[in-house]
């Protein structure tokens, strides 16, 4: 209640407190009761007014760089309150300290990471070196008070770091990055006033724990990991153009990776320095090779053109975040796996540089690995561990290499993404680099037993433990079910089935979770195909990835727990498929295209079908493109087979959205099949009992009326139009005629089953009616096919079946009389309107 009335009171003396008054008033109560069980999204009353007096005391602060900086240093000065930010946690301390840091400038941004680099080396006693704030002192501080107070400072000078909405330069940023890294790797055995890391000079009071320096390293491989799509501020004091840096590099041409392992092996050689990293002597002489090969690629990188420099840069990011991340880990076996990665991408690297020059393999022998094809598998094994850093840096570094992949490379990544779970296992079924994920083989063979045997296994374990208890007497195991146990029998007899039950629970655990990492590594396998389809559309095994996103949408459509690999499939085919590829197999484009044809046909659902019309239109339009005679009759072969099971089967799930899909991909000169399929349509099927029910054959005249809205695009593209008016005459004409038979139809007494009810009614005729009406219409704004509106005299037949419609009681509507006023002459559309002159008073 107190708090709430304090809050009230500071909200309403805000507006009318001075500059230097508003510091001092975050006393340790203000600072205290922002900090405890206040979150920002609570509903409480409290929180609510909370939430408003930090907002009001954030725009103080923003205003003006001084107060805010002076506000912070006491934000971060009070005892017990400087916690790491926690996002699902996050309370009005926090929120207030991101605010203000957003805000800063460049010298106060300078400052306050002083600030915070002071704080970390003496959370009891903080002296300011840069003026800003006076000393504060808190007392009575506990050791894990300290460790936080640390790992709060720790988290707020990588946020600066990699803010990217800040002017922060390269001095600084890789202040922060030497900072972090020093305090991770080393301990200064001599004087430190007189060591030659700087930021070591100031001795931490106490000293760190391992628990800080661990957090420390874990907290430097996460910044250098967000540093990899970092670029530098361009460069405005050069006498050249300014120039735009590299991703995760500094202005100079160092990477970021670089920077930190050279502080390590560097400074390792230099008097009272120890080195205090988890297997520092086993790593130390692979990562120092590392380090020279990273320097070399730097140099290398800089006499290559743009495109090479590029794929090296990024080759160079890769080594050194798995050298970072060697270097710094505290797993022995995640260490050695990163070394292991590391080996092969420098044999990337060195098959690049080597690229166009004869290979000393036998010219029988195997065509050697690509460099591409290399990084594929590489990239693909890095997506099994669980660190989205590297997921990032994966999809960063294919994008360079996208223009040179290969069949082989295409086939590691569709071979992921067709990759099954079983059937009735619990497990995935064996594939390409499984080995990777860490999945034990005997775990996988006791996961395979689990499925058809595990209550036998279960009934034996625990006869077994019956049988254990019985103290070696035979009699008793045989009168087991005579005699009872006694107390101490029991109770081992409850250990062991306690044992056995937690084996199973654990089983299913393992299980469940190698599902959940099997969808996950999917989804980064995506991420690669994504890729590839954004920047390499038009290359020929565009239409291989295609194949297996389509057979890996189709799969994953009913299964809930791959529907997030699904949705991330439909998403790729909706979305990527803007360019044209060239120089694929024209047989295995239409082999895939009967195939999204044949499951278009017999669709789940409407997104579905709304998937396959996209990737229809893309093979179909790719297939056009290349000219290719027969093959281009067999795209239009099996738009006429797909129109014809839509109008001819009931349980068809065909569209006609699936063939607008084609019109609005294609070129203009390439409409000319869709319009001789919507004339066969509308002349086989608009007629009355040709289509499997009325709805189809009211979309018979849908079909046509798609394929002439597309009119004035031909019109404007294209100089000669000869062939288009061509067709354009036999659609309307095709549609004029089943128009007529079926209203000579719908009046006459076949139009009544034996029910009594109408075959066509009313409703029908009148869509039928308007859709005709329209594409005379459409036709008519056309310039180009106007004479052929003009064209369109009524015949006799033509005149009464308008006369008998617009007299039928059971069909004639006043909508309907209406439409027949304009059906009586169709060649009337194509006169101008003209407006009506105003009656004079």
């Amino acid at each position: 209640f107190r708090r709430y009335w304090g809050f009230l009171l500071l909200e309403r003396l805000l507006p009318h407190l001075s500059e230097d008054t508003v510091p001092s008033m975050m006393t340790p109560n203000i600072v205290r009761a922002m900090s405890d069980n206040i979150s920002v999204k609570g509903k409480s009353a409290l929180a609510k007014v909370g939430m408003r007096t930090a907002e009001r005391l954030s725009e103080v602060c923003e205003s003006n760089t001084k107060v805010g900086l002076a506000v912070l240093t006491h934000l971060l000065n009070q005892k017990n309150t400087i916690q790491p930010v926690d996002a699902a946690k996050t309370n009005l301390r926090s929120m207030m300290a991101n605010r203000i840091v957003a805000k800063l400038d460049s010298e106060a941004i300078v400052g306050y990471v002083t600030y915070l680099q002071q704080l970390f080396a003496a959370p009891r006693r903080v002296r300011s070196k840069s003026g800003v704030a006076d000393a504060q002192t808190a007392v009575n501080v506990s050791d894990k008070s300290i460790e936080k107070q640390r790992a709060w400072a720790v988290d707020q000078m990588i946020r600066v770091a990699r803010f990217g909405q800040l002017p922060i330069t390269d001095e600084l940023t890789g202040s922060v990055l030497r900072f972090v890294a020093a305090h991770a790797a080393f301990t200064v055995t001599g004087d430190t006033k007189k060591c030659s890391v700087v930021e070591l000079r100031d001795a931490p009071v106490p000293e760190l724990s391992a628990a800080t320096r661990d957090y420390c390293a874990l907290a430097l491989v996460n910044l250098v990991g967000e540093l990899n799509r970092h670029v530098s501020e361009p460069n405005r004091t050069a006498s050249d153009a300014e120039t735009r840096g590299l991703a995760g590099h500094a202005r100079d041409g160092t990477a970021w990776p670089t920077a930190a392992l050279a502080l390590v092996l560097d400074t390792k050689r230099k008097r009272g320095m120890q080195v205090v990293l988890h297997g520092f002597e086993e790593t130390q002489e692979p990562l120092t090779k590392l380090l020279a090969q990273l320097r070399e690629m730097a140099q290398a990188a800089s006499g290559l053109e743009a495109a090479a420099a590029q794929r090296v840069h990024m080759l160079e990011l890769l080594l050194g975040n798995l050298s970072v991340g060697a270097a710094f880990g505290a797993n022995p076996q995640t260490q050695a796996e990163y070394l292991e990665v590391a080996a092969e991408v420098s044999e990337c690297y060195a098959k690049l540089t080597q690229t166009g020059q004869e290979s000393d393999s036998d010219s029988d022998d195997e065509p050697e690995l690509q460099p591409v094809e290399v990084l594929t598998d590489i990239l693909i094994s890095l997506f099994t561990r669980d660190s989205s850093i590297l997921r990032r840096l994966c999809d960063q570094v294919f994008v360079p290499f996208a223009e040179l992949m290969t069949a082989r490379a295409m086939e590691s990544i569709v071979g992921v993404l067709q990759a099954r779970e079983g059937a009735d296992e619990d497990v995935v079924t064996e594939m390409d680099g499984l080995a990777a994920m860490d999945v034990d083989e005997s775990d996988t063979e006791m996961a395979d037993d689990n499925a058809g045997v595990i209550d036998e296994e279960l009934r034996r374990k625990i006869e077994e433990a019956l049988g254990s208890n019985s103290n070696g007497d035979d009699a008793a195991s045989e009168s087991g079910a005579e005699e009872s146990f006694d107390d101490e029998q029991m109770t081992v007899f409850d250990d062991k089935l306690a044992e056995i039950f937690r084996q199973k629970k654990e089983q299913k655990t393992w299980a469940r979770e190698l599902k959940l990492s099997f969808v996950n590594f999917k989804l980064r396998v995506l991420d690669l195909a994504d890729v590839f389809l954004t920047r390499q559309g038009d290359n020929a095994l565009a239409i291989q990835l295609v194949a297996a996103l389509v057979d890996l949408a189709r799969t994953t459509n009913k299964d809930t727990r791959n529907r997030a690999v699904h949705e991330r499939a439909v998403s790729i085919l909706n979305g990527r498929l803007t360019k044209i590829p060239a120089g694929f197999d024209q047989t295995e484009a239409l082999k895939l295209l009967e195939v999204v044809h044949e499951r278009a046909r017999r669709a789940s659902d409407q997104r579905e079908l709304e998937m396959l019309a996209g990737v229809a239109a893309f093979i179909g339009r790719a297939v056009l493109e290349s000219g290719d005679v027969e093959a281009s009759a067999r795209v239009h072969e099996l738009n006429a087979e797909s129109v014809r099971d839509f109008m001819g089967r009931k349980a068809s799930q065909m569209q006609v959205g699936f063939f607008r899909a084609a019109m609005a991909k294609q070129r203009a000169g390439l409409l000319s099949g869709l319009w001789t399929v919507a004339a066969d349509a509308v002349a086989e099927f608009g007629r009355p009992q040709r289509a499997v029910n009325v709805y189809r054959q009211v979309q018979a005249y849908a079909l046509a009326d798609s394929v002439l809205a597309t009119a004035p695009r031909v019109a404007s593209e294209l100089t000669d139009t000869s062939e288009f008016i061509v067709l354009t005459e036999r659609v309307l004409r095709e549609s004029c005629a089943s128009l007529q038979e079926t209203l000579k139809f719908a009046v006459s007494e076949a139009n009544v089953n034996a029910t009594g009810r109408l075959l066509i009614d009313g409703a029908r005729v009148r869509e039928i009616v308007q859709t005709v009406l329209q594409m005379v219409r459409r036709v008519a704004k056309v310039d180009a096919f106007r004479p052929i509106v003009v064209a369109l005299k009524p015949s006799s037949e033509w005149t009464q079946a308008v006369k008998a419609l617009e007299a039928s009681d059971k069909l004639a509507s006043p909508v309907i009389r209406n439409m027949c006023r304009s059906l009586a002459d169709l060649s009337l559309l194509a006169e101008p309107k003209t407006k009506a002159k105003a009656k004079a008073i």
